[in-house]
């Protein structure tokens, strides 16, 4: 509900029937997410970029998305990475699993070194090539620059972020151009967003 994305986003957390509904819904709908890439990444072991043509932008696609509700996930329900690394995270799931699996959570620290390694891993696998709607290299790359912020790596979120500003194929909006940029879809600046059409109104089932 509304109501409870505006508590979220003012970081409310007081104990009501809507915010366990939207922390439940978010939790099982990243895991489920989770669920699919493992479950692609582990079929495409059958197959190579020489037997698949799309083999190395799949699996990198699927990387980073991991990552990245990895990466969502710890910062809902874990401890500030620069406050606690030790603290409990959330279970990296990294391969399919039974459906009653009950996982253990890993520390922070763990957490981001799983992310870290499946960023770096997609790296070298996506296109430098915009497809809208799709994670490319240079999404992978602004992902990075936010969790080597979180993680107070300065020099490596400065690296990853040059990349972008100095190669990428994106454009800052003009002064005169912010207003109307929202009415439409993949502005210059636009890395990397979301496709809903018509009908999709949630993001989940």
């Amino acid at each position: 509900t509304n109501s409870a994305i505006e508590d979220l986003s003012e970081y409310n957390y007081e104990d009501n029937d809507n915010l366990r509904t939207m922390f439940s819904d978010i939790w099982t709908t990243a895991y489920q997410t989770i669920g699919y890439t493992n479950n692609i990444l582990e079929q495409l072991n059958d197959w190579s970029q020489e037997t698949l043509p799309l083999y190395n932008y799949y699996k990198g696609e699927m990387l980073a998305i991991r990552a990245m509700l990895h990466f969502d996930l710890v910062r809902l329900y874990g401890q500030p990475y620069n406050e606690d690394k030790s603290a409990w995270g959330v279970p990296n799931i990294l391969e399919p699993l039974d459906a009653m699996a009950q996982e253990l959570r890993a520390t922070v620290e763990q957490n981001y070194k799983t992310i870290v390694s499946d960023l770096t891993t997609a790296e070298t696998l996506l296109s430098k090539s915009t497809k809208k709607g799709f994670v490319n290299y240079w999404a992978n790359k602004a992902l990075q620059t936010r969790v080597y912020l979180h993680m107070e790596n300065w020099g490596a979120a400065l690296t990853a972020a040059e990349d972008i500003i100095n190669n990428g194929p994106y454009d800052l909006y003009a002064p005169n151009k912010w207003v109307d940029s929202w009415k439409s879809r993949w502005g210059s600046e636009s890395i990397f967003e979301l496709e809903m059409n018509s009908g999709e109104n949630a993001l989940s089932g």
